[in-house]
């Protein structure tokens, strides 16, 4: 199993081996492969070899033949190459920055510098795994309002839809002008019954353009303050963000990193800006 941009580059990869290949084939890319527990595991596993006495390159061959991923295989036996061709690793990690975020690169750098790669691997695989547990607590704490918010938006469409309109034809036959109130209900489901379309396709588009604008990092900025405003979703949101930083700031110190260099970490890891 080997990564390679081409056809052109894997063959020449195999001749650099000395292996013929008598036919070629290729595995597609799941990118959720790539989440963050996948590598902090395979981070951990690597610790451990390490400390077991195996060298890095070793290490990452000996988890290339065991991991069930075929696309980690490749990755891993790419490392693997580029340590043998030698290349550092926290620099064969560069073009890796969707598996290894630069918090990773930062501390393997520091483990390399310090000659203890396989405790910075450790801290480094326990600070992503709690902050994956503070994620889950997160989204745990968020699933019940926003069930409860689905299912009453759902409530008001189906009566808008279906229950406002039989209303309308008994109030019809009154032949008496309804309260302001009411006329607006009624204006309102006969509206969403005749346009209703017009406002999904509306929804679709803002959703489109939402997309497109959160690139720009001033509107990704005003719309990350929006969020933070709203009463409990920004205070979890608040919440987290700032055990994220302090807990990247905490291993940064324990792991030997200048105070500057953990904030340009922490900068670089945040994924709003």
């Amino acid at each position: 199993m080997l990564w390679a941009e081409s056809r052109a580059l894997l063959l020449m990869a195999l001749q650099q081996q000395m292996v013929t290949p008598l036919s070629l084939k290729r595995i597609a890319i799941n990118s959720a492969q790539w989440r963050g527990d996948k590598s902090a595991e395979v981070i951990h596993q690597l610790a451990t070899l390490l400390k077991a006495g195996l060298t890095l390159s070793e290490g990452l061959a000996l988890l290339a033949e065991q991991h069930p991923s075929k696309q980690w295989q490749a990755l891993l036996q790419s490392l693997a190459h580029d340590l043998e061709q030698g290349v550092a690793f926290s620099n064969a990690l560069l073009p890796w920055s969707e598996v290894f975020p630069p918090l990773y690169q930062a501390m393997i750098r520091t483990g390399e510098l310090t000659g203890k790669l396989d405790e910075c691997c450790f801290e480094l695989a326990r600070q992503q795994k709690a902050q994956r547990q503070l994620i889950d607590k997160v989204k745990s704490a968020l699933r019940y309002p926003i069930i409860i918010l689905a299912m009453a938006i759902m409530v008001v469409v189906a009566m808008l839809h279906f229950v406002l309109p039989e209303f309308a034809a008994i109030y019809k036959t009154f032949n008496t002008p309804l309260p302001a109130l009411t006329q607006g209900i009624m204006t309102l489901a006969s509206f969403s019954g005749e346009w209703g379309w017009l406002l999904v396709l509306f929804g679709f588009l803002l959703a489109i353009a939402n997309k497109l604008l959160m690139r720009h990092p001033t509107r990704l900025i005003a719309r990350q303050k929006l969020l933070l405003r709203i009463p409990i979703m920004g205070s979890l949101m608040r919440g987290q963000k700032l055990t994220q930083i302090f807990t990247i700031l905490t291993l940064t110190q324990s792991a030997g990193i200048s105070f500057l260099q953990g904030v340009e970490s922490v900068r670089e890891t945040m994924r709003c800006p």
